[in-house]
């Protein structure tokens, strides 16, 4: 089983702003529970180069994530 974070923007901020609210942003949650997880990280390729996300990700999340980058991250079809 797999984790997928994606970016909340727009109308999904509100959530964002609420898990924030209660101590701990969505990524600290995901790493929480990502012991045993695998994590598929999906973001717009534009986010910046791939090995400074991959660190960014790693430090955020843990180690070992899988990173997947898309000119539009609404195409994402690969649930697994």
């Amino acid at each position: 089983m797999a984790i997928f974070a994606i970016g909340l923007q727009g109308e999904h901020e509100d959530l964002y702003r609420w898990v924030f609210r209660i101590g701990q942003t969505l990524n600290q949650i995901i790493s929480d529970y990502s012991e045993n997880k695998d994590i598929v990280i999906v973001e717009w390729s534009g986010a910046g180069e791939e090995d400074e996300r991959i660190r960014f990700w790693e430090d955020e999340i843990k180690d070992g994530i899988e990173l997947i980058r898309l000119e539009n991250i609404l195409r994402f079809k690969d649930w697994k």
